[in-house]
């Protein structure tokens, strides 16, 4: 197992949208991620604290053919053959494994990796165009060094780090606005916001949510034209099996 520098994945949202925007045609800007001085934004609500007391063991998601369902989060998404996901293989080797892991060494190799202070790219998926992309990042709040004491500041605070690090690699910012979305039957902060080079336009939402110490983001990317809402209401609760 590979383990990653901790400073690299202090906010592992900046690191799936740069990998988002390279997969549909940015140049590769992971590579160049930097620290930015800590925002003090002031809230306008009381929000739920991130970290409770008390807590369920996490449980990693499945997936099965183009469809995705992580019951810890309570959310799903299915998508259809105009879609290509990554298996399991391909996910293993983005979260640093060196060959594929047993399905029977997944759970705890992956709460490793998030005890260890790493995310965990829990699914990636793309069109076949390649215009269109959805990633799901997981990662252990408790673990990251820039401490806040709610989810809205830690939420504000990644949207900063976005921004600047799109600003940075010489994108234009087009707009950016701090929301909140229905993913799933539930109301998430939300981030739309959209960048351009060299004439071309990506448009994306960033959704945060949260359980516990974990925090799971969800980063939706189109380039050319907006399919950012078309894609957010693909995600719906898991389907109940009877007993």
């Amino acid at each position: 197992m590979q383990t990653y520098n901790r400073t690299k994945t202090v906010i592992a949202l900046v690191m799936a949208v740069f990998m988002l925007a390279s997969f549909t045609g940015c140049a590769d800007l992971a590579q160049l991620i930097s620290p930015t001085p800590s925002p003090s934004p002031t809230p306008t609500a009381t929000p739920e604290p991130l970290i409770r007391k008390e807590g369920m063991p996490i449980t990693f998601g499945q997936m099965s053919g183009n469809s995705y369902v992580n019951e810890y989060f309570d959310v799903a998404v299915d998508l259809d053959d105009l879609w290509f996901t990554e298996d399991t293989k391909h996910l293993d080797e983005i979260n640093g494994f060196s060959g594929e892991v047993p399905y029977s060494e997944r759970e705890q190799a992956y709460s490793d990796l998030l005890n260890n202070g790493n995310m965990v790219r829990e699914f990636y998926a793309h069109s076949h165009t390649g215009l269109k992309a959805i990633s799901i990042d997981i990662y252990d709040y408790s673990q990251v060094p820039d401490q806040y004491p709610d989810i809205f500041m830690h939420y504000i605070s990644g949207t900063l780090k976005i921004t600047q690090g799109l600003k940075d690699q010489g994108y234009s910012i087009l707009n950016g606005v701090n929301s909140s979305t229905t993913i799933a039957g539930e109301t998430q902060y939300c981030f739309y916001f959209s960048y351009e080079k060299n004439g071309t336009v990506w448009n994306c939402a960033y959704v945060l949510m949260n359980r516990d110490k974990y925090v799971m983001s969800i980063l939706f990317s189109s380039m050319v034209t907006n399919h950012v809402d078309e894609m957010i209401g693909f995600f719906h609760k898991p389907v109940k099996k009877a007993v």
